[in-house]
């Protein structure tokens, strides 16, 4: 039998409140709308992308249907 190699799962940061915006560019993960990620079924199954400004579905996509969202994103640099 041979070992698989598995991918190991990013380290992240905690959940920051929607009222705290990512400072970087980006894809981050987030709370399901403007419900908390703590919560059940809180947590996105989706990336989204912060632009600087505001949440969008993919770089340079759709605008997001709620801005006030809850997010994480990867604790350290890639």
């Amino acid at each position: 039998m041979t070992k698989r190699s598995v991918a190991k799962k990013p380290k992240l940061t905690k959940w920051f409140a929607p009222h705290i915006k990512p400072v970087h560019v980006g894809w981050y993960q987030t709370g399901w709308g403007d419900y908390s990620p703590l919560g059940k079924r809180g947590r996105s199954p989706f990336m989204w992308w912060f632009d600087g400004s505001q949440w969008l579905g993919k770089e340079n996509g759709d605008v997001c249907f709620s801005q006030n969202r809850y997010w994480r994103g990867l604790a350290v640099k890639p």
